[in-house]
C-alpha cells in the first residue's frame, strides 16, 4: 500500500510539473509572440520609410539640377539671339544653291536648293562664326537651321558627331514636335535628341520679312553623368546597400559594379516599370551569390530612368529581426529554466499547497487576472508562494511594459526583479537598442525635413546672392535654434580678394551690417579667413563671455558655441557660414549644417555664373551700341566728302568753261 501511494505520488508530482511547464511555456510564448509580431512591423515600417526617404533625396538631387541646367538654357538662348543680331541686319541671297540633306531620323540623303542667310556680312551656310561665339560665352551648344523641303537643314552647328566632325547636312523633318511648335511661330523648349545625346534645349523661329526661314537652336546636355555618378558612389546605406539608375529601356546607367549592363530580360525590372515607385525582391545586384537583395525604386521621368537603392535584406530586415528575436526568445528559455526548478522543488515539498498554487499558474496561463496567494507559511512552501506571487507581479509588470514598448513608449518605468532577472534585463536592452533606433530615426528625419526646407527656399531664391541670404539665414538659425548667423562670399577687386558679409541674421532680425575683411592668403587673422583660406570647419564650445567679441564678426552678444563652414563647391571656397548659438551644437546639428553648406554653396555658384553671364550679355549689348554709333559717324562722314565732292566737280566745269572762253577770245583777237 505504501508502495502505491508512493507510485501515485511521483506520477503525480510529474503531472504537475508537466501540467505546469506547460502552463508558463504557453503563456510566456504568447506574450513573447505579441511583443514580436508588434516589433516586427515596427521595423518593416520603419525600414520602408527610411528607404523612401533616402529616395526622395535622389529625387531632388536631380530636381536641383534640372533647374540649374534650364536657367542655363535661357541665359544661352539671350546670347545666342543677341549674337545673331550683332553682325547687322538679316538678308538673303536671291540665287540658291543646291546641296546633299540627310534626315537625321530615317538617314536617306536627298539634293535640297537653299538661298544663303546672311547676319550682316556673316553667311549661316558654313560659317562657324556665330556658333562658336555663343559657346566661348555660355559653354553651350549652338545651331542655326535654315528651312527647307520637308523640314529644317542644319547649316552652322558646333554640335559634333560622334567622330568629332560637326553635324552640319542633317535636317529635323517635319513632323517633329519641334518643327511643329516652330511652324506656329512659338519658342519650343524641352528635352530633345541632338545628334547622339539627349539636351535641354530652346529652338526658336528666325524671321524674315515676316517669314520663318529658321531656327536659332540652344542646348544643354541634360544629363551630367559625372557629377551624378560622383554623388551616388559617396552615398552607403547600412553596411554594404548603394545607390544605382537605369535607363528606361534597362541599361544600368549608374552602377558601382555592373555600369552599361542591361536587365531589360530581368522579370523585376518589367515590375520596376510598371508600377513607377515601390519595392522589388530578388537576389541581383549582390556581391556575394545567393544573397536576397531589396531594391526600393522610383521612376524619375524627366531623366528618362529609375533611381533605386539596393540594400541587402539580411542587413536591413533580417538582422533587427533576428536580435528582438534572439533577446526575446532568449529570455523566454532563462525563465523557463528558473520557473520549471522552482516548480520542481515546490512539488516535492508538499502536494496540497501545489494544487493551490497550481490553479493560480492555470489562470496565469490563461492570461486572467490573478491576485497573489497570501500564505502565512516561513517554509519552504511559503517561499514558493512567494515565488509565485513574485511572478504574477513580474508577469503582469512585464506584459505592461512589452505593450508600452509595442507603443513606443520608451520611458514607461520598468525595473527587472533583480540583477539576474534575465527577461527583465533583457527586456531593458531590448527597450534600450529600440530607443537608440527610434532616436536615430527621429535625427535622420529632423536632418531630411530640414535639408528639404532649406533646399525648397534655396529654390525660391535665385535672383541675388543678397536675397537668397536674406530668405535662407531666417530659417536656418530657427529650425538649428541658434541665435545668430552670418554668410560671408567670397569676392575679388584687382589683385585683393575679400570676405564679404552678404548676410546677418540675429535675436529674429536681419542685421544691416556692412563687414569686409581681406584675405591674406600667407596668414589668417581670424577665424573666417582662416576656415576660408583651409577650406575646413572650426567648431568651438564653452567659450569665455568676450570670446565672441574677439573672433566673430557677428555682433556683441555672447553665445557659446560657434561652428564657422566653408561653403566648398567643386574643391572651391566660395565663402564662409559662421553660426552662434547658446545651445550646444551636436553631432547631428553639424552633420546636418555640413550639408547645408554644401547646398547653399551650390546654389552660389549657380548665381554667380549667372550673374558672370548677364555681365557678359550686358557688355556685348554695350559693343553693340558702340559699333552702331560708329557707323552712324562713318556714314555722316561720306555723306560730307560726297557734297564736297559735288562742289568740287561744279568748280571744275566753271573753269573749264572759262578756260574754252578764253581761248576763243584770243583766237579772235590773233585773227
Amino acid at each position: 500500500m505504501v508502495k502505491l501511494f508512493t507510485i501515485l505520488k511521483k506520477r503525480m508530482r510529474h503531472k504537475m510539473v508537466l501540467f505546469n511547464a506547460i502552463i508558463l511555456t504557453v503563456t510566456l510564448f504568447i506574450v513573447s509572440l505579441l511583443l514580436y509580431s508588434n516589433q516586427k512591423a515596427y521595423i518593416l515600417n520603419s525600414s520602408n520609410e527610411q528607404m523612401q526617404l533616402y529616395l526622395q533625396d535622389m529625387v531632388d538631387l536631380l530636381d536641383l539640377q534640372i533647374k540649374e541646367k534650364q536657367l542655363q538654357v535661357d541665359l544661352a538662348l539671350d546670347v545666342a539671339r543677341d549674337q545673331l543680331l550683332l553682325n547687322g541686319e538679316l538678308r538673303r541671297d536671291s540665287v540658291g544653291i543646291s546641296i546633299e540633306a540627310t534626315n537625321q531620323e530615317t538617314k536617306e540623303v536627298k539634293e535640297v536648293e537653299i538661298y544663303s542667310l546672311y547676319s550682316g556680312d556673316i553667311p549661316f551656310y558654313n560659317d562657324f562664326d556665330i556658333v562658336d561665339k555663343v559657346q566661348n560665352l555660355t559653354g553651350q551648344t549652338a545651331t542655326l537651321f535654315q528651312k527647307i523641303e520637308g523640314g529644317y537643314l542644319r547649316v552652322s552647328t558646333n554640335v559634333r558627331k560622334l567622330d568629332g566632325t560637326r553635324a552640319v547636312g542633317t535636317y529635323i523633318p517635319q513632323n517633329s514636335p519641334v518643327i511643329q511648335t516652330v511652324e506656329q511661330g512659338r519658342t519650343f523648349k524641352g528635352r530633345a535628341f541632338v545628334v547622339n545625346d539627349w539636351y535641354l534645349t530652346a529652338y526658336e523661329p528666325i524671321r524674315y520679312n515676316n517669314e520663318i526661314v529658321g531656327i536659332l537652336y540652344v542646348g544643354v546636355k541634360e544629363k551630367d553623368l559625372n557629377y551624378l555618378k560622383e554623388k551616388f558612389y559617396e552615398k552607403h546605406y547600412l553596411t554594404s546597400g548603394y545607390p544605382y539608375a537605369i535607363t528606361h529601356e534597362g541599361e544600368l546607367l549608374i552602377h558601382p559594379f555592373l555600369e552599361n549592363e542591361s536587365v531589360a530580360n530581368e522579370k523585376w525590372f518589367g515590375k520596376m516599370t510598371r508600377d513607377k515607385k515601390g519595392m522589388v525582391a530578388n537576389e541581383w545586384g549582390s556581391k556575394n551569390e545567393d544573397e536576397a537583395m531589396m531594391h526600393y525604386f522610383i521612376n524619375y521621368d524627366a531623366f528618362d530612368m529609375t533611381l533605386a537603392i539596393a540594400v541587402p535584406k539580411a542587413e536591413l530586415i533580417d538582422a533587427p529581426l533576428n536580435e528582438l528575436r534572439n533577446i526575446i526568445f532568449g529570455g523566454l528559455i532563462i525563465i523557463l529554466a528558473i520557473l520549471l526548478t522552482l516548480i520542481s522543488i515546490f512539488v516535492n515539498r508538499q502536494m496540497a499547497p501545489l494544487l493551490v498554487i497550481n490553479e493560480q499558474l492555470h489562470r496565469v496561463s490563461q492570461r486572467k487576472d490573478v491576485e497573489p496567494l497570501t500564505m502565512d507559511r516561513e517554509d519552504e512552501i511559503g517561499t514558493i508562494n512567494n515565488s509565485l506571487n513574485q511572478v504574477i507581479a513580474g508577469n503582469e509588470s512585464t506584459t505592461k511594459f512589452a505593450e508600452a514598448i509595442g507603443e513606443h513608449k520608451f520611458d514607461v518605468e520598468f525595473k527587472a526583479l533583480s540583477e539576474e532577472d534575465v527577461l527583465g534585463q533583457a527586456l531593458l536592452g531590448m527597450r534600450k537598442s529600440l530607443k537608440a533606433s527610434a532616436e536615430e530615426n527621429k535625427q535622420r528625419s529632423w536632418i531630411n525635413q530640414g535639408h528639404n526646407l532649406l533646399n525648397s527656399i534655396i529654390r525660391a531664391n535665385q535672383d541675388t546672392i543678397t536675397g537668397l541670404c536674406k530668405a535662407f539665414l531666417p530659417e536656418l538659425v530657427r529650425y538649428t535654434d541658434a541665435c545668430q548667423s552670418g554668410i560671408y562670399i567670397h569676392e575679388q577687386e584687382g589683385n585683393h580678394q575679400y570676405l564679404v558679409l552678404r548676410g546677418a541674421y540675429a535675436w529674429g532680425q536681419h542685421k544691416h551690417v556692412k563687414h569686409k575683411m581681406e584675405i591674406d592668403e600667407e596668414l589668417s587673422h581670424s577665424m573666417v579667413d582662416q576656415v576660408f583660406l583651409e577650406g575646413k570647419s572650426i567648431l568651438l564650445k564653452g567659450l569665455p563671455d568676450n570670446y565672441v567679441n574677439i573672433t566673430s564678426g557677428l555682433g556683441s552678444a555672447n553665445p557659446n558655441h560657434i561652428i564657422i563652414l566653408p561653403l566648398l563647391y567643386n574643391d572651391d571656397v566660395l565663402g564662409v557660414l559662421e553660426i552662434a548659438s547658446f545651445n550646444e551644437i551636436t553631432k547631428v546639428v553639424e552633420e546636418f549644417l555640413t550639408q547645408t553648406a554644401e547646398n547653399l554653396a551650390a546654389s552660389i555658384a549657380s548665381l554667380t555664373t549667372a550673374t558672370k553671364t548677364k555681365l557678359l550679355l550686358a557688355e556685348t549689348q554695350n559693343k553693340t551700341s558702340e559699333l552702331a554709333s560708329m557707323e552712324e559717324e562713318v556714314r555722316q562722314n561720306l555723306e560730307e566728302m560726297q557734297a564736297t565732292n559735288e562742289e568740287m566737280n561744279r568748280k571744275e566745269k566753271e573753269y573749264l568753261t572759262r578756260i574754252e572762253e578764253l581761248e576763243n577770245e584770243i583766237k579772235k583777237l590773233k585773227e
